[in-house]
């Protein structure tokens, strides 16, 4: 997950406001990493509660990239 969000921020870039310029559903974030719609959804409340992201609807603002990576490399 922590990897597919790093992807999409420097494919799509951000918008005016720090989101990522792509505005997808959780449906379709668990499609593209190959799992549950309940896991992703889980996987994204602890990025938020960890400050790694913020959600806001269908946008998400990664607020900490160096964290986002540490969890993609499993650390």
């Amino acid at each position: 997950m922590a990897d597919t969000l790093l992807f999409l921020d420097e494919t799509f870039g951000e918008d005016a406001e720090g989101y990522i310029d792509a505005k997808l559903s959780r449906e379709e974030i668990a499609s593209v990493i190959g799992t549950a719609t309940e896991s992703a959804i889980r996987l994204l409340s602890e990025m938020k509660k960890e400050a790694v992201i913020e959600l806001s609807g269908k946008r998400i603002k990664i607020l900490d990239t160096s964290g986002l990576r540490r969890i993609g490399n499993g650390f």
